[in-house]
């Protein structure tokens, strides 16, 4: 399948796709942005934020109004590509807690490092 083109812009994301479910619920985002580190990094923190706004920005893309099919066409192309961007993110979070020792909740973590969640 081709890459989707908007403006001369090439991207990857497959103008069918559905994003992934997402991993982590707000109240599991939210514990991980009040996380303290004994050391100057603050990574946790960060990172499930930038997850936050990705949700925020596909849920504002995927409900955005549309003035015709033109509109609806960019507006699912960024539904899709914050949706992207948010797995991939997710997926750094993730491994970014077992780095850390961050218990993961059962909906985010890999089958063999699942905790209650």
């Amino acid at each position: 399948m081709k890459a989707a083109q908007t403006a001369g812009v090439r991207t990857p994301i497959d103008p069918t796709a559905v994003p992934a479910a997402r991993r982590f619920s707000p109240d599991q985002l939210r514990a991980l942005l009040e996380i303290t580190s004994a050391v100057q990094c603050e990574c946790p923190n960060h990172v499930a934020k930038l997850v936050e706004g990705l949700i925020a920005f596909e849920d504002y893309a995927r409900d955005c109004e549309n003035r015709n099919e033109e509109d609806a066409k960019i507006h699912a192309l960024l539904y899709r590509s914050s949706g992207a961007a948010r797995q991939v993110m997710e997926d750094a979070l993730i491994a970014l807690c077992l780095f850390e020792g961050i218990p993961l909740p059962a909906t985010a973590a890999p089958a063999a490092q699942r905790v209650g969640g």
